[in-house]
């Protein structure tokens, strides 16, 4: 390589590294002014704090729960059969009374046509019976006929009597099944699941319809063992849907189980809820406020100041210099936008009430607001 093509190499290379140790100057430049500008964003968190206080609540048990019926029951034949007609589907209200399928009853009117002529065949058999033995009786009491005559065709009389109310009863019981071939509702309400389509033979007791009262419903709740002693039938609760979130519903509690559910030693509870809007279906999920007994003077902070994370409850605590600690606190009953402060805070405690979000342990904060909670 000649002379001159050696110092345009190097002319190169410093240009080059001139140009690097710039970039590399102005890329420092920008993250320190951007620390800065962090730090100095987080330095300028305001929040508004306040104090515990004494006050009255009532606390709200909130449990999650599904909407039930009040009853249902599998509406089945007690014929067997072939479904010829379906006069209901999934969701129709029905009333007492109402015919919700028809069964083919060819068969069971061959056979009710055949039980009237049994029936007709053994009332003569009865009737010649009782001739014979009426004139066998009187000749037996004029000492023409002997007692065995007597006694045979006696005999022969009440077997008659009794085979002809059997044809009777077989009779009654053939018209019954023609009867029965129509399936009926036996109470109101709606028809919540069709097993069967028209052309399926369907046996004697086997479900076709699942019917239930939707005019009612109810929830049922497992209260914590906790719990169950504040609660009592007749209690009034309020019912959200996720379903339907803009109304609420109200009911009260009509049965608590005696036995807990194992393993979680929890009691459930039935509650009974009006329906007659039908806003209300089975298997709508929902959340129960159980208002329980006032507590009286007990330490509180709004709700809005708790920090919850894994079950966690805690607050930050304003310390001296305006930094701040997360404390841990225990906590007790909640309702009506209070929660129930059992360990962790007193009322000199300066903590943070809203802002939360914001900050985290040991940031300096600005207060915007301060003052006891209201």
């Amino acid at each position: 390589m000649t002379p001159r093509k050696k110092k345009a190499l190097i002319i190169l290379l410093v240009v080059v590294i001139a140009l690097c140790g710039l970039i590399g100057y102005r890329i420092y430049s920008n993250i320190q002014a951007n620390k800065a500008k962090a730090l100095a964003t987080t330095n300028e968190v305001y929040v508004s704090v306040g104090h515990a206080t004494r006050r009255d609540i009532s606390p709200t048990l909130k449990l999650p729960a599904t909407i039930e019926a009040a009853w249902s029951s599998p509406i089945s034949s007690k014929v067997d059969g072939r479904i010829i007609v379906m006069n209901v589907n999934v969701g129709d209200h029905v009333v007492a009374g109402q015919t919700m399928c028809q069964f083919n009853t060819d068969d069971l009117d061959l056979a009710v046509l055949q039980a009237q002529a049994n029936l007709l065949q053994a009332q003569a058999n009865a009737d010649n019976a009782e001739s014979n033995y009426q004139r066998t009786n009187y000749l037996y009491e004029q000492q023409i006929s002997t007692k065995k005559d007597y006694e045979r065709d006696k005999s022969l009389r009440d077997a008659s009597a009794a085979q002809m109310q059997v044809a009777a009863a077989n009779l009654k019981t053939m018209q019954r099944k023609v009867t029965e071939a129509t399936i009926v509702a036996p109470h109101e309400g709606v028809v919540v699941e069709r097993k069967a389509q028209e052309g399926y033979y369907a046996k004697a007791g086997e479900a076709i319809f699942i019917l239930a009262d939707d005019s009612n419903v109810i929830i049922k709740k497992n209260v914590p063992e906790g719990k169950v002693s504040e609660i009592t039938i007749g209690m009034p609760l309020t019912i959200t849907v996720d379903a339907v979130p803009e109304q609420k519903f109200f009911g009260k509690i009509t049965r608590i189980y005696p036995s807990a559910v194992l393993p979680t030693r929890t009691y459930t509870s039935e509650a009974t809820i009006d329906n007659n809007n039908g806003k209300l279906h089975m298997g709508m999920s929902a959340t129960v406020e159980i208002v329980e007994l006032a507590r009286k003077n007990v330490l509180c902070i709004p709700e809005r100041a708790l920090v919850v994370k894994d079950d966690q409850k805690s607050v930050f605590l304003v310390l001296k210099g305006n930094t701040v600690k997360q404390t841990v606190v225990e906590i007790g009953a909640i309702g009506g936008g209070w929660t129930e402060i059992l360990a962790g805070l007193t009322e000199a405690d300066t903590i943070v009430m809203s802002g939360q979000n914001k900050i985290s342990d040991g940031d300096t904060i600005k207060i915007s607001g301060e003052g006891a909670a209201k």
